[in-house]
């Protein structure tokens, strides 16, 4: 057997001797490039031209080398394809030995002069004569299935396993000067891509390792943005199928008004990166990421890329400065009232990817005091669906809103209406306010709990709560909240399957302490006790102004252990009684008015809040009470009835039998700005029918008392 293979390869190396010689004669170089521009020109529409020397070798080596070659359709000013030179040379010997071995490789000077028509036509796609054209201008080719043309490949060529036993082992691979520029005339664009450029020496399949550097320039008109990219590392490649990347460094830098004429750089350090296409797994063991002063680490694994892809890997993200790093990129940032505001931001998280399924758990987000913790997922097989279950240890809301005292100098220096700030608000409240595409497209199941909250000065502790989205039905499902000694229950539906959005709240707090409340919500510091309150409201519309004057519903109130300072409503009700008395009001009466139990009803129209029943009782009175409250005037008229039930301390304000069964009239009109003092006082209108009522019936009792007199002295007699 062993004399056989001996005979058949000498044989083999006689046969191919003999082909070199031949070839060595009767090829003629000329011939071929004339040759090659016929084959062009028969099965292509355009034009092969090659303006410099054409030379083939076949010994020692085969090699080609080429220089001038350009492609140009009829109907282009300039050529699609230009080629400074190419070199290939192969050695001939070790191909006995089932050895491919390329000394050089070097393609110099390629490009590329790609566009697009304003029909959405490429130049590209005008090159073959045997290419058909769809509908859409797209270019079709003859086969019937181009997808599946391939579909007798083998499992193993698939996994991309050795077909042969050839070594291949490549000197140097050099690729340099290479252009891309791409117009896009309907969509008036341009994509130019310069400099790219390939090196590698020592190139191999048998697992030796061998270095590679490559990078490009990428320039885009709109917007304008600049780009570089680098890479360096070092291969290796065993049995077509395991690769080995160690010490791999990337790095990108950008910059141009698509970046705010900012420069961007990105550097990516992969310590060992390690793939199996066969089994298709990688992973890599180390890598770091640096956005300009932003520092990332983590590691990272995969699978079955084939099926269903599988991804695993930790994911660190350094404190850095947030406001720094977004000032350097260009981005403008309000003024806040916090100098130490968005300062801190760090993330820690674990991720899995199972097919369309990503999840983060556990997941820590930190930013500047507050701290985030929990899980995320996102699963696109179900359009996307969003579901979180997260708790967030503490937020001052205050640190982000602009300070409170410009915002009041502001407001002092210059009224709204001659800023030209009242045209403003009201064409922001006509504004769309929901997204409704965005909206419809939810799918989201989140859980959310908040340990402490700080907005407006106000606190919040211990929130939970838990909001769903699906198929356009947006629901706030509960709401939970400790706040000032009370509670406070929330739940709300916004539908906007529709083209109006509907929405409708329910709300329920107890035993809530008022007053800083009231500070906040209506700049009003006189009003104390624990509330109760319920409120059912429904509305519907895409903007601010529509949603308030479609607003329907009810509420009840109840205020326990009440006091409103900055007036005393008894003191009030006694200067109508001195009134009467014909006396004058003296002594020490203290400021404030105390309210044992007050309750009321509310019918909410759109901006108007009436006031249907209210009462309730004073130190010695009894409140019953009407009125409106015009939440867009800010006005407010109420009429308030205070019933006497016993003397009020004062010799003016004595009360007797007659007036203690009358509910005295006190009126509160004006706006919510008003000085509480000058807010309420006595209803003159009702109160001088009121006199005169009592005049009616004194004039009748003291006629009665009269006629019983003479009767009595009638029947004396």
């Amino acid at each position: 057997m062993k004399r056989v293979l001996l005979i058949v390869g000498a044989v083999l190396v006689v046969m191919v001797v003999a082909v070199w010689v031949l070839l060595l004669l009767v090829v003629d170089e000329d011939r071929v490039k004339s040759e090659l521009q016929r084959i062009v020109a028969e099965q292509t529409r355009g034009e092969l031209t090659i303006d410099g020397q054409l030379a083939l070798h076949f010994f020692p080596r085969l090699s080609i080398e080429v220089a001038g070659l350009s492609y140009q359709l009829p109907e282009d000013e300039q050529p699609l394809a230009k080629l400074d030179s190419l070199q290939l040379g192969l050695a001939v010997m070790p191909l006995l030995s089932a050895r491919v071995e390329v000394d050089d490789a070097s393609l110099q000077g390629l490009k590329l002069a790609l566009v697009r028509d304003k029909n959405g036509r490429g130049n590209w796609q005008r090159v073959m004569k045997s290419a058909t054209l769809s509908s859409d201008g797209q270019a079709q080719s003859g086969d019937a299935d181009p997808v599946n043309k391939d579909a007798n490949v083998t499992e193993g060529e698939a996994k991309g396993e050795a077909s042969g036993a050839f070594a291949l082992q490549i000197a140097n691979i050099d690729v340099a000067e290479t252009a891309i520029h791409y117009r896009d005339l309907h969509a008036a664009s341009e994509i130019q891509l310069d400099g790219f450029y390939l090196k590698a020496s020592d190139v191999n399949l048998q697992g030796e390792s061998f270095p590679v550097e490559s990078g490009l320039a990428l320039v885009l008109t709109e917007p304008a943005l600049n780009t570089q990219l680098t890479v360096k590392s070092t291969l290796s490649v065993k049995d077509n199928n395991l690769i080995e990347l160690d010490n791999t460094h990337l790095q990108f830098m950008a910059d141009g008004e698509a970046v705010a004429n900012k420069q961007v750089e990105v550097r990516v350090i992969l310590d060992k990166v390690l793939a199996d296409l066969a089994a298709e797994t990688a992973s890599v063991g180390r890598w770091q990421l640096r956005l300009n002063d932003i520092d990332m680490v983590g590691d990272l694994q995969a699978s079955q890329w084939g099926s269903e892809l599988q991804v695993d890997g930790r994911i660190e993200v350094k404190p850095f400065n947030l406001a720094d790093t977004l000032t350097a990129l260009g981005q403008t940032l309000p003024t806040m009232a916090s100098k130490q505001a968005l300062h801190k931001l760090a993330l820690a998280t674990t991720l899995s990817l199972r097919g369309e399924k990503i999840r983060l758990q556990p997941l820590k987000l930190e930013l500047d005091e507050s701290t985030m913790s929990g899980v995320l997922t996102l699963n696109n097989k179900r359009s996307g669906r969003i579901a979180a279950n997260l708790t967030l240890d503490k937020f001052n809301l205050d640190h982000y809103l602009p300070p409170s005292e410009a915002g009041k100098a502001a407001n002092e220096s210059v009224p709204p209406a001659a800023a030209g700030g009242g045209q403003g608000v009201t064409a922001a409240k006509e504004e769309a306010l929901f997204p409704l595409e965005t909206l419809r497209g939810l799918d989201v199941d989140v859980s959310f709990a908040l340990q402490k909250l700080i907005a407006h000065g106000l606190t919040l502790e211990d929130s939970k709560l838990k909001l769903t989205a699906y198929q356009g039905l947006l629901r706030l499902v509960s709401f939970d909240a400790k706040a000032y000694k009370g509670s406070i229950k929330a739940d709300a539906t916004l539908d906007v399957k529709g083209s109006t959005p509907k929405l409708a709240l329910h709300k329920t707090v107890q035993g809530v302490t008022i007053n800083p409340i009231a500070v906040i919500l209506a700049d009003t510091d006189w009003l104390y006790g624990a509330l109760d309150f319920n409120l059912s409201l429904t509305s519907s519309g895409n903007s601010v102004t529509a949603l308030e004057q479609r607003a329907k519903g009810s509420a009840g109130f109840r205020l326990r252990k009440g006091r409103a300072e900055g007036f005393n409503i008894e003191k009030t009700v006694c200067q109508g009684i001195s009134l009467v008395n014909k006396e004058s009001l003296k002594g020490e009466w203290p400021a404030r008015t105390t309210l044992n139990d007050v309750v009321g009803k509310l019918r909410i129209d759109g901006m108007k809040l009436t006031n249907t029943e209210l009462s309730g009782g004073l130190k010695n009175m009894q409140i019953k009470g009407k009125g409106v409250v015009d939440v867009a005037k800010e006005t407010v008229d109420y009429g308030l009835g205070l019933k006497i039930s016993g003397d009020q301390g004062a010799d003016a304000c004595r009360v007797n039998a007659r007036y203690r069964d009358i509910y005295w009239p006190v009126r509160c009109a004006g706006k919510f700005s008003d000085e509480p003092s000058k807010l309420c006082g006595i209803d003159e209108k009702q109160m001088g029918k009121i006199i005169a009522d009592m005049a009616t019936h004194e004039v009748k009792r003291k006629a009665e008392e009269a006629i019983g007199d003479a009767i009595d002295k009638w029947f004396k007699r």
